[in-house]
C-alpha cells in the first residue's frame, strides 16, 4: 500500500536509508528537520513493513522570465528482499500523478548509478540535464594580482546567494530553488566536508561550493555575477589550496571558459502533458541533493 511517511515511520526509513544509501544515518533527521516533512514522501508498506520509499521536493525550472513548477524526486529506495516487486515504479507514478494534480508541469531525477538511466527513460524521463566537467592546472587562470576584497567562507547568506545564482543563470535554462533550500543545500555542503567561498567587490560578486581531497579540488558550483567576478574567486581559492588538479561541474555553453571541457550524463526529466523533451535546451541542473 501506498501512503504518505508519518515520523513513526523514520526508523524504518532510516533502516532503509542505510543499506541503500552511504550517508550518515543522522542525515535522516537533518532531511526531514530543513528540506522536507515526513508527509511529503511516500512509503510503500506491506505487513507493517516499510518496503520502499521515494521523496518529492517542489521546484521551479527557469529560463529568463518563464517558470514551470516541477516536482524532484529523491531518495528512491527499496529493500533489496523485494526489489521484484516494481516497488520503485509504481512510487515514481504516484508522485507524478500527485505533483501533476498540483499544478507541476515536470519532474526531475537523477539516478544512483549508470544503470538506472535506462530505467528512468522507459519511464519517460527522457530529457537530459547534463554538465560540463572542466579540470584547470594550477597557473591556467593567469596571475588575477590581488582581489580589492576577501575571499571569505561561510559568511554568504541565503539571500545573496539567490540573487547571485538567479542572475548568473538568467539566461540558461535551470532548476532554482528557493531561499530556504539553498539554506539547507549549503549548510548540507557545509556539514559533510564542502566549503562554500564568497567574493563580493568591484568586480562583482561570486561564490563557490567546493571540497579539496587528496590535493585535488572539487567545485560543485561556481558561478558569479561577472566572469571576472568567478575568476577572481577561483584564482584567489586556487592559491590558498594549491591543488594539483580543479575539477569542475559547470553549465553547458556557459560560465568559465565556456568552449572547453567534457559534456557529462547528470540528471532527466520528464515533461508531463506535452509529449515533448527538453533537447533544445542546454538545461542546468546543480547544486542537488545528490
Amino acid at each position: 500500500m501506498i501512503r504518505p511517511a508519518t515520523f513513526k515511520d523514520i526508523p524504518q526509513i532510516k533502516g532503509i536509508w542505510e543499506r541503500c544509501f552511504d550517508d550518515p544515518i543522522n542525515y535522516v533527521d537533518f532531511f526531514y528537520d530543513r528540506v522536507s516533512p515526513p508527509e511529503k514522501t511516500l512509503v510503500w508498506e506491506e505487513d507493517g513493513t516499510i518496503r520502499g520509499m521515494a521523496a518529492a521536493i517542489d521546484c521551479s525550472f527557469c529560463f529568463r522570465e518563464q517558470a514551470l513548477k516541477c516536482v524532484y524526486i529523491y531518495g528512491c529506495a527499496t529493500l533489496p528482499e523485494y526489489e521484484w516487486q516494481n516497488i520503485q515504479s509504481r512510487l515514481i507514478s504516484r508522485i507524478e500523478e500527485e505533483a501533476e494534480a498540483r499544478g507541476a508541469q515536470m519532474s526531475l531525477i537523477i539516478p544512483g548509478n549508470m544503470m538506472l538511466y535506462s530505467f528512468y527513460r522507459k519511464h519517460g524521463y527522457t530529457s537530459e540535464f547534463p554538465y560540463r566537467e572542466l579540470v584547470l592546472r594550477s597557473g591556467v587562470l593567469g596571475d588575477m594580482g590581488e582581489p580589492d576584497m576577501p575571499v571569505v567562507d561561510n559568511r554568504i547568506t541565503n539571500t545573496e546567494m539567490y540573487a547571485i545564482r538567479e542572475e548568473a543563470l538568467y539566461h540558461i535554462p535551470h532548476v532554482r530553488w528557493n531561499e530556504k533550500q539553498i539554506d539547507f543545500l549549503t549548510l548540507d555542503a557545509i556539514t559533510y566536508g564542502e566549503h562554500l567561498a564568497s567574493y563580493s567587490g568591484e568586480k562583482g560578486k561570486s561564490y563557490v561550493v567546493y571540497a579539496m581531497r587528496k590535493s585535488h579540488m572539487y567545485v560543485r558550483e561556481c558561478l558569479g555575477t561577472t566572469d571576472e567576478a568567478v575568476r577572481t574567486i577561483l584564482s584567489v581559492l586556487i592559491d590558498q589550496n594549491n591543488p594539483r588538479r580543479v575539477h569542475m561541474r559547470l553549465p553547458l555553453g556557459g560560465g568559465l571558459l565556456p568552449f572547453e571541457g567534457h559534456k557529462k550524463k547528470y540528471g532527466l526529466a520528464k515533461l508531463f502533458s506535452t509529449g515533448k523533451t527538453l533537447s533544445d535546451f542546454e538545461p542546468y541542473m546543480n547544486l542537488m541533493l545528490d
